[in-house]
């Protein structure tokens, strides 16, 4: 509404009031006094025709000032406010003078306003099933809304709680807030709409909200600064698991040195000089064998077993062993012979025992198969005891045959073997076989005996490393030779150390340079989105690279020789793609631009 004088030449008086207006008393501030003007088509817009009012007839001289006061008590009544002193006085009007006496006064106005204007002011309904009793949220602090905020008087009236309208009205329909529910028919209107979620202090209170998917794609999130050179290295893995490995193996060569077996595995086996007289056993002995000695017996002689007891370690192999006590500390001669034919005797001449302890048990072992070994000659029988015995010597013709060097001992390597590598000085051909402290109890091919036969054995250069077993739980020796010189150093001359120790120094320096080549890699002075590190320029134009360029080539690194384009720096940048000229800085790491 507007209070502009209208084209007819002013607001019309309604009829009956008084120019001095006594008796009546003054409207309330902020009321507007309404006019006879009607905005023009254009500026409206056309109006809905169920919220147009109805054309008035002549004969209704009612002024406008009076239906506002009219629907200002309507609305007062219908929000059960009670009127206040301030309010419009509807009393009629004192005549004014010189008007006419047959003027009919209006009566106050206690009919509801007109249909028009109540629709005007029905807020829009939305139609909501009615599921539940619904529930009125509580009284919010700040003070509530009225009719005064659209229709201002001096009154103050109570409203139920009131949410604010998100949406802005459509065109035609009244801009009211905070209307209670009402009930139609068994269909509950809502004028309060779901709660949502809070405005920004700044944004206006009429402004709809923002929906967060909508500025989520408005304004994308910054895109994290680009780390060059950070892809997953090959080189790395594959420099980590190689250092990993060659420390493994210089564990594993330095605490078990597998050059041992590998050179025993390609050594020459020495052959005896000569072949017993007795024939090997056979089937015509039927497996049929006694011990026969120079210590007391008895009347019958021992018999060896081959059922698994008294000594025997398996059943049926053809191994027989006996377990007896020998009364008397000392050294005894003995032979392993057939019960049914004592003159056949294995070996040929006497084997030996030695005892220290009164009754002590002693094993005769003997093994009537014709065994191949890698490790011994073929050879068809053995005769062997196991009496306690622990040192045994090397007598050989390269050290004239005497039995007393003690640096010809035999130390053990593992249960029941013993070993001596010996380097024979000068090349030439040796024989040689063990005893034990005295030269008469010797331990040949065939096993114990008094008699040896040695072993034979050449020797092709100085210094050659020759191998000298002994197996006391077979009773047998051995001469091993012709060993290739570089795996006789590595398993017998400390060279399985030294290789080690070259091992993991050689991982200890793949290692460092790992460490080296990462540090190059992460450090980002060597970037090139650094640029130029005198100016800060970041355009930088690719020059030949030197000699420590292309060394870091070979480790896999990406460095190029780059010189500024602002000044005469020159240096080594990083780069994957290797440019000619650089990119320069992107605009994510401009200042200001983010």
């Amino acid at each position: 509404m507007s209070n502009a004088k209208s084209p007819g030449g002013g607001a019309k008086k309604p009829a009956g009031s008084s120019e001095s207006g006594t008796g009546k008393k003054n409207k309330s501030k902020g009321f507007i006094e309404a006019s006879g003007y009607k905005p023009g088509w254009l500026e409206t817009g056309p109006l809905p025709s169920d919220i147009l009012p109805e054309p008035t007839t002549p004969s209704d001289d009612s002024s406008i000032a009076e239906e506002f006061a009219a629907l200002q008590e309507a609305l007062q009544k219908y929000y059960g406010a009670e009127p206040t002193d301030d309010a419009l006085d509807t009393s009629p009007p004192e005549a004014t003078p010189g008007a006419a006496a047959t003027d009919d006064v209006a009566p106050p106005l206690t009919e509801a306003p007109p249909d028009w204007i109540l629709r005007a002011i029905e807020p829009p309904a939305v139609a909501v099933p009615l599921e539940e009793p619904p529930t009125i949220a509580p009284a919010i602090e700040e003070p509530p809304h009225s009719v005064e905020t659209y229709f201002p008087t001096t009154a103050a009236f109570d409203a139920p709680p009131i949410v604010e309208q998100t949406a802005p009205p459509a065109f035609g329909e009244p801009d009211v807030i905070g209307l209670p529910l009402e009930e139609d028919d068994g269909v509950t209107f809502m004028t309060e709409p779901p709660p949502a979620e809070p405005l920004e202090a700044d944004a206006p209170v009429d402004a709809p909200p923002v929906e967060p998917v909508a500025a989520a794609a408005a304004e994308p999130a910054p895109r994290p600064a680009r780390r060059p050179l950070r892809r997953p290295s090959r080189l790395s893995a594959a420099l980590l698991t190689l250092s990993l490995l060659l420390l493994t193996a210089a564990a594993l060569i330095y605490f078990v040195n597998p050059f041992v077996r590998l050179a025993l595995g390609m050594a020459s086996l020495a052959r005896p000089v000569a072949s017993p007289s007795v024939a090997p056993p056979g089937a015509a002995d039927n497996n049929n064998w006694c011990v026969q000695g120079s210590f007391p017996t008895g009347d019958a002689l021992p018999r060896l077993l081959d059922d698994g007891a008294q000594g025997d370690v398996v059943a049926n192999d053809d191994v027989f062993s006996l377990e007896y006590p020998i009364a008397t500390p000392g050294s005894y001669r003995w032979q392993v012979v057939n019960c049914d034919d004592p003159e056949r005797a294995f070996p040929p001449a006497m084997a030996w025992i030695t005892t220290s302890q009164p009754n002590q048990v002693v094993t005769f072992v003997f093994d009537s198969n014709e065994r191949a070994d890698r490790l011994f000659f073929p050879i068809p029988y053995a005769v062997s005891a196991l009496d306690g015995m622990e040192e045994f010597y090397v007598v050989g013709s390269f050290q004239q045959g005497s039995a007393n060097d003690a640096s010809a001992r035999l130390e053990p390597i593992s249960s029941g073997l013993y070993q001596q590598v010996r380097r024979i000085a000068r090349a030439g051909s040796y024989e040689s076989y063990v005893i034990t402290g005295d030269a008469t109890q010797a331990i040949d091919a065939y096993g114990r005996t008094t008699e040896p036969i040695p072993f034979a054995f050449d020797t092709d250069s100085n210094s050659e490393y020759v191998v000298f077993l002994v197996d006391i739980d077979r009773g047998r020796a051995s001469v091993m030779y012709d060993m290739p010189p570089l795996v006789t150093r590595l398993a017998f001359g400390g060279g399985h150390r030294l290789l080690s120790l070259a091992l993991a120094g050689l991982a200890g320096l793949l290692l460092l340079v790992l460490v080296l080549r990462e540090a190059i890699l992460r450090n980002r002075r060597l970037w090139m989105e650094v640029g130029c590190p005198r100016c800060h320029e970041q355009e930088l134009m690719r020059i030949s690279r030197r000699t420590s360029d292309r060394l870091l080539h070979v480790f896999g690194i990406p460095a190029y020789r780059y010189r500024c384009r602002n000044c005469t720096w020159e240096g080594t940048r990083l780069s994957e793609a290797g440019r000619s000229i650089s990119p320069g800085a992107t605009i994510t790491r401009v200042d200001g631009l983010r």
